[in-house]
Protein backbone atom coordinates (compact mmCIF):
# COMPACT_ATOMS: atom_id res chain seq x y z
CA UNK A 1 0.00 0.00 0.00
CA UNK A 2 1.42 3.01 -0.90
CA UNK A 3 2.11 6.19 1.48
CA UNK A 4 -0.52 7.90 -0.37
CA UNK A 5 -3.09 5.44 -0.07
CA UNK A 6 -2.61 4.42 3.71
CA UNK A 7 -2.47 8.56 4.48
CA UNK A 8 -6.09 9.28 2.56
CA UNK A 9 -7.42 5.94 3.51
CA UNK A 10 -6.53 6.52 7.35
CA UNK A 11 -7.96 10.29 6.63
CA UNK A 12 -11.35 8.48 5.46
CA UNK A 13 -11.23 5.57 8.17
CA UNK A 14 -11.35 8.57 10.82
CA UNK A 15 -14.22 10.54 9.10
CA UNK A 16 -16.19 7.45 8.54
CA UNK A 17 -15.90 7.21 12.47
CA UNK A 18 -16.71 10.56 13.19
CA UNK A 19 -19.27 10.60 10.58
CA UNK A 20 -20.82 7.83 12.76
CA UNK A 21 -20.80 9.56 15.68
CA UNK A 22 -22.47 12.29 14.89
CA UNK A 23 -24.72 11.01 12.79
CA UNK A 24 -22.89 12.56 9.75
CA UNK A 25 -23.56 16.42 10.71
CA UNK A 26 -21.54 19.23 11.05
CA UNK A 27 -17.68 19.36 10.00
CA UNK A 28 -17.55 15.30 9.05
CA UNK A 29 -19.79 16.50 5.78
CA UNK A 30 -17.10 18.25 4.64
CA UNK A 31 -14.42 15.78 5.86
CA UNK A 32 -15.77 13.08 2.99
CA UNK A 33 -16.55 16.09 0.54
CA UNK A 34 -13.23 17.34 0.55
CA UNK A 35 -11.93 13.62 0.45
CA UNK A 36 -13.72 13.39 -2.41
CA UNK A 37 -12.50 16.34 -4.39
CA UNK A 38 -8.72 15.23 -3.45
CA UNK A 39 -9.34 12.13 -5.22
CA UNK A 40 -11.38 13.68 -8.34
CA UNK A 41 -7.96 16.27 -8.60
CA UNK A 42 -5.73 12.85 -8.70
CA UNK A 43 -7.96 11.03 -11.26
CA UNK A 44 -7.55 14.40 -13.69
CA UNK A 45 -4.09 14.28 -13.10
CA UNK A 46 -3.62 10.63 -14.22
CA UNK A 47 -6.46 11.57 -16.72
CA UNK A 48 -4.81 14.96 -18.23
CA UNK A 49 -3.67 15.09 -21.86
CA UNK A 50 -0.82 18.00 -21.38
CA UNK A 51 1.17 19.35 -18.93
CA UNK A 52 -1.28 22.10 -18.54
CA UNK A 53 -3.53 20.02 -17.08
CA UNK A 54 -1.32 18.02 -15.03
CA UNK A 55 0.28 20.71 -13.12
CA UNK A 56 -3.35 22.14 -12.31
CA UNK A 57 -4.61 19.14 -11.48
CA UNK A 58 -1.49 18.61 -9.31
CA UNK A 59 -1.82 22.13 -7.77
CA UNK A 60 -5.59 21.12 -6.56
CA UNK A 61 -4.45 18.31 -4.55
CA UNK A 62 -1.85 19.69 -2.73
CA UNK A 63 -4.24 22.47 -2.22
CA UNK A 64 -6.86 20.58 -1.31
CA UNK A 65 -4.60 18.05 1.11
CA UNK A 66 -3.57 20.63 2.92
CA UNK A 67 -6.99 21.86 3.94
CA UNK A 68 -8.02 18.28 5.41
CA UNK A 69 -6.25 19.91 8.77
CA UNK A 70 -8.81 22.67 8.94
CA UNK A 71 -12.22 20.22 8.66
CA UNK A 72 -10.55 17.40 10.36
CA UNK A 73 -10.03 19.49 13.46
CA UNK A 74 -13.64 20.93 13.94
CA UNK A 75 -14.76 17.38 13.39
CA UNK A 76 -12.80 16.09 15.95
CA UNK A 77 -13.89 18.75 18.68
CA UNK A 78 -18.01 17.86 17.39
CA UNK A 79 -17.18 14.08 17.59
CA UNK A 80 -15.97 14.58 21.29
CA UNK A 81 -19.13 16.89 22.44
CA UNK A 82 -21.50 14.07 20.79
CA UNK A 83 -19.84 10.79 22.13
CA UNK A 84 -19.34 12.74 25.91
CA UNK A 85 -16.29 11.42 26.46
CA UNK A 86 -14.59 12.01 29.59
CA UNK A 87 -11.16 14.71 29.47
CA UNK A 88 -8.14 14.01 30.29
CA UNK A 89 -6.33 16.71 31.78
CA UNK A 90 -6.66 15.80 35.68
CA UNK A 91 -4.16 12.60 34.52
CA UNK A 92 -2.39 15.24 32.57
CA UNK A 93 -1.62 17.35 35.02
CA UNK A 94 -0.42 14.74 37.48
CA UNK A 95 1.82 13.55 34.95
CA UNK A 96 3.43 16.89 34.58
CA UNK A 97 3.51 17.20 38.64
CA UNK A 98 5.30 14.15 38.50
CA UNK A 99 7.88 14.97 36.26
CA UNK A 100 8.01 19.02 36.81
CA UNK A 101 6.23 19.62 40.00
CA UNK A 102 9.97 20.04 41.75
CA UNK A 103 10.24 23.33 39.38
CA UNK A 104 6.69 24.24 38.58
CA UNK A 105 3.46 24.09 40.73
CA UNK A 106 2.11 21.30 39.26
CA UNK A 107 4.48 21.15 36.33
CA UNK A 108 3.08 24.25 35.02
CA UNK A 109 5.47 27.06 34.03
CA UNK A 110 2.35 29.35 33.13
CA UNK A 111 1.68 29.04 37.05
CA UNK A 112 5.43 30.04 38.21
CA UNK A 113 5.33 32.87 35.56
CA UNK A 114 1.42 33.65 37.16
CA UNK A 115 3.15 34.31 40.33
CA UNK A 116 6.61 35.68 39.69
CA UNK A 117 7.04 39.36 40.34
CA UNK A 118 8.94 39.62 37.51
CA UNK A 119 7.28 37.77 34.63
CA UNK A 120 3.76 37.50 35.46
CA UNK A 121 1.52 38.45 32.56
CA UNK A 122 0.73 42.16 34.50
CA UNK A 123 4.02 43.42 34.00
CA UNK A 124 5.77 45.40 31.56
CA UNK A 125 8.12 42.07 30.90
CA UNK A 126 5.35 40.23 30.92
CA UNK A 127 3.05 41.97 28.20
CA UNK A 128 6.10 41.91 25.95
CA UNK A 129 6.69 38.14 26.58
CA UNK A 130 2.88 37.62 25.69
CA UNK A 131 2.52 39.48 22.81
CA UNK A 132 5.99 38.01 20.84
CA UNK A 133 5.10 34.45 22.25
CA UNK A 134 1.07 35.14 21.06
CA UNK A 135 2.64 36.20 17.63
CA UNK A 136 4.71 32.85 18.05
CA UNK A 137 1.51 30.77 18.63
CA UNK A 138 -0.51 32.28 15.49
CA UNK A 139 2.86 31.76 13.10
CA UNK A 140 2.19 27.70 13.66
CA UNK A 141 -0.30 28.19 10.22
CA UNK A 142 2.65 29.43 8.15
CA UNK A 143 5.71 27.17 8.96
CA UNK A 144 4.88 23.97 7.48
CA UNK A 145 2.13 25.52 4.74
CA UNK A 146 4.30 28.13 3.85
CA UNK A 147 7.11 25.49 2.74
CA UNK A 148 4.95 23.42 1.14
CA UNK A 149 3.31 26.42 -0.96
CA UNK A 150 7.17 26.85 -1.87
CA UNK A 151 7.54 23.78 -3.56
CA UNK A 152 4.69 24.06 -5.12
CA UNK A 153 5.19 27.36 -6.98
CA UNK A 154 8.59 25.90 -7.42
CA UNK A 155 7.37 23.20 -9.34
CA UNK A 156 4.52 24.95 -11.50
CA UNK A 157 7.66 27.98 -12.42
CA UNK A 158 8.97 24.59 -14.20
CA UNK A 159 6.17 22.02 -14.54
CA UNK A 160 8.50 19.11 -16.30
CA UNK A 161 10.30 19.32 -13.24
CA UNK A 162 8.56 16.03 -11.78
CA UNK A 163 11.11 15.97 -9.09
CA UNK A 164 9.74 18.66 -7.49
CA UNK A 165 6.44 17.75 -7.37
CA UNK A 166 7.03 14.69 -6.29
CA UNK A 167 8.86 16.67 -2.71
CA UNK A 168 6.25 18.69 -2.39
CA UNK A 169 3.41 16.12 -2.97
CA UNK A 170 5.62 13.72 -0.08
CA UNK A 171 5.94 16.80 2.24
CA UNK A 172 1.76 17.32 2.17
CA UNK A 173 1.53 13.77 2.58
CA UNK A 174 3.35 13.65 5.41
CA UNK A 175 2.50 16.86 7.01
CA UNK A 176 -1.34 15.50 6.61
CA UNK A 177 -0.41 12.03 8.33
CA UNK A 178 0.91 13.76 11.34
CA UNK A 179 -2.18 15.86 11.95
CA UNK A 180 -4.17 12.27 11.33
CA UNK A 181 -2.59 11.00 13.79
CA UNK A 182 -2.87 13.94 16.20
CA UNK A 183 -6.66 14.12 15.71
CA UNK A 184 -6.82 10.80 16.44
CA UNK A 185 -5.38 10.99 19.55
CA UNK A 186 -7.65 14.41 20.44
CA UNK A 187 -10.55 12.34 19.83
CA UNK A 188 -8.99 9.24 22.27
CA UNK A 189 -7.60 11.35 24.67
CA UNK A 190 -9.52 14.56 24.54
CA UNK A 191 -8.27 17.70 26.68
CA UNK A 192 -8.89 20.58 27.00
CA UNK A 193 -5.80 22.66 28.30
CA UNK A 194 -4.64 24.65 31.21
CA UNK A 195 -6.03 27.68 30.40
CA UNK A 196 -9.88 25.96 30.94
CA UNK A 197 -9.20 23.06 32.90
CA UNK A 198 -6.63 25.11 35.61
CA UNK A 199 -8.49 28.75 35.41
CA UNK A 200 -9.21 29.18 38.70
CA UNK A 201 -5.29 28.57 39.49
CA UNK A 202 -4.31 31.73 37.76
CA UNK A 203 -4.28 35.00 39.37
CA UNK A 204 -3.69 37.25 36.60
CA UNK A 205 -5.17 37.20 32.80
CA UNK A 206 -3.04 37.35 30.28
CA UNK A 207 -3.04 40.92 28.44
CA UNK A 208 -0.30 41.50 25.73
CA UNK A 209 -0.34 44.45 24.01
CA UNK A 210 -1.77 45.25 20.89
CA UNK A 211 -2.13 42.05 19.09
CA UNK A 212 -2.17 39.13 21.50
CA UNK A 213 -5.26 40.55 23.34
CA UNK A 214 -7.09 40.39 19.41
CA UNK A 215 -5.50 36.67 19.47
CA UNK A 216 -6.41 35.89 22.48
CA UNK A 217 -10.13 36.48 22.08
CA UNK A 218 -9.73 34.87 18.99
CA UNK A 219 -8.57 31.64 20.38
CA UNK A 220 -11.27 32.11 22.97
CA UNK A 221 -14.09 32.49 20.06
CA UNK A 222 -13.03 29.39 18.21
CA UNK A 223 -11.72 26.98 21.27
CA UNK A 224 -14.08 28.02 23.97
CA UNK A 225 -13.92 30.36 27.06
CA UNK A 226 -15.80 28.69 29.43
CA UNK A 227 -14.66 25.52 31.28
CA UNK A 228 -17.99 24.58 31.30
CA UNK A 229 -18.54 24.43 28.12
CA UNK A 230 -15.33 23.51 26.02
CA UNK A 231 -15.12 23.60 21.94
CA UNK A 232 -12.34 22.11 21.37
CA UNK A 233 -10.27 18.94 22.71
CA UNK A 234 -6.66 19.18 20.79
CA UNK A 235 -4.01 19.86 24.32
CA UNK A 236 -2.91 16.20 23.94
CA UNK A 237 -1.00 16.38 22.12
CA UNK A 238 -0.23 19.61 21.01
CA UNK A 239 -0.19 19.84 17.15
CA UNK A 240 1.19 23.37 17.35
CA UNK A 241 4.30 22.15 18.71
CA UNK A 242 4.69 19.06 16.81
CA UNK A 243 3.63 20.44 13.55
CA UNK A 244 6.60 22.99 13.54
CA UNK A 245 9.18 21.44 14.65
CA UNK A 246 8.14 18.88 11.90
CA UNK A 247 8.60 21.38 9.66
CA UNK A 248 11.86 22.77 10.81
CA UNK A 249 13.00 19.32 10.18
CA UNK A 250 11.74 18.47 7.13
CA UNK A 251 13.24 22.06 5.60
CA UNK A 252 16.84 20.96 6.69
CA UNK A 253 16.52 17.01 5.40
CA UNK A 254 15.12 19.37 1.92
CA UNK A 255 17.96 21.38 1.58
CA UNK A 256 16.57 24.40 2.90
CA UNK A 257 19.40 25.54 5.61
CA UNK A 258 18.19 29.42 6.24
CA UNK A 259 14.66 28.22 6.45
CA UNK A 260 15.58 25.61 8.46
CA UNK A 261 17.14 27.63 10.52
CA UNK A 262 14.42 30.56 10.79
CA UNK A 263 12.20 27.40 11.71
CA UNK A 264 14.20 26.13 14.20
CA UNK A 265 14.81 29.03 16.19
CA UNK A 266 10.12 29.35 15.64
CA UNK A 267 9.84 25.71 17.29
CA UNK A 268 11.34 27.19 20.28
CA UNK A 269 9.70 29.44 20.09
CA UNK A 270 6.55 27.32 19.86
CA UNK A 271 7.24 25.46 22.64
CA UNK A 272 7.74 28.14 25.12
CA UNK A 273 5.05 29.63 23.91
CA UNK A 274 2.37 26.55 24.16
CA UNK A 275 3.53 26.57 28.02
CA UNK A 276 3.51 30.31 29.14
CA UNK A 277 0.05 31.02 27.10
CA UNK A 278 -1.77 27.99 29.44
CA UNK A 279 -2.49 26.15 25.78
CA UNK A 280 -0.70 23.07 26.41
CA UNK A 281 0.71 20.96 29.18
CA UNK A 282 4.57 19.94 28.90
CA UNK A 283 3.76 16.44 28.43
CA UNK A 284 1.50 17.41 25.13
CA UNK A 285 4.35 19.15 23.91
CA UNK A 286 6.80 16.40 24.76
CA UNK A 287 4.96 13.83 22.58
CA UNK A 288 4.24 15.81 19.98
CA UNK A 289 7.50 17.25 19.70
CA UNK A 290 8.67 13.59 18.88
CA UNK A 291 6.05 11.58 17.70
CA UNK A 292 4.73 13.95 14.99
CA UNK A 293 7.69 14.82 13.03
CA UNK A 294 8.83 10.89 13.45
CA UNK A 295 5.45 10.24 11.65
CA UNK A 296 6.05 13.20 8.83
CA UNK A 297 9.33 12.50 8.08
CA UNK A 298 9.13 8.74 7.93
CA UNK A 299 5.82 9.47 5.48
CA UNK A 300 7.29 12.26 3.53
CA UNK A 301 10.58 9.65 2.66
CA UNK A 302 12.82 12.19 4.34
CA UNK A 303 15.93 10.78 6.12
CA UNK A 304 16.67 11.10 9.69
CA UNK A 305 19.60 12.97 9.40
CA UNK A 306 19.87 16.38 7.75
CA UNK A 307 21.89 16.44 4.02
CA UNK A 308 25.14 18.76 3.79
CA UNK A 309 23.79 20.44 1.00
CA UNK A 310 23.70 24.14 0.03
CA UNK A 311 20.70 26.31 0.51
CA UNK A 312 18.09 25.20 -1.99
CA UNK A 313 16.33 21.50 -2.57
CA UNK A 314 18.81 19.21 -3.61
CA UNK A 315 17.07 16.23 -2.10
CA UNK A 316 16.15 13.38 -4.39
CA UNK A 317 13.36 11.32 -4.36
CA UNK A 318 11.93 8.27 -6.20
CA UNK A 319 8.88 8.97 -8.17
CA UNK A 320 6.84 6.43 -6.36
CA UNK A 321 5.33 6.95 -2.57
CA UNK A 322 6.90 5.36 0.12
CA UNK A 323 5.89 1.74 -0.15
Amino acid sequence: VSGETGVLGAAAALSALFAYVTNFQGASRFCWLLLASIAAARACEIQASNARHVSLARAAYAILVCLLPLVFHMATGEAVIATGKPLWDAELVEIDTFFLGWLFPKGQLALWADKSAVFAPPTPLGRCITEILQWTYMSYYFWGNGLIVHMLLAYLREPTATAKWQRARHLALGWVSAYIFTFSVNFLVPAVSPRLFLSSDYSTPLEGLLFGKIFQAAIKSAAGGDPAHPKSFGAFPSGHVGQTWLAALAAERLGYVKYARIARAGAVLMTLATQYLRYHYAVDALVAGIALPLIGLWVAQLPLRALPHRDGPALPLSSEPRR
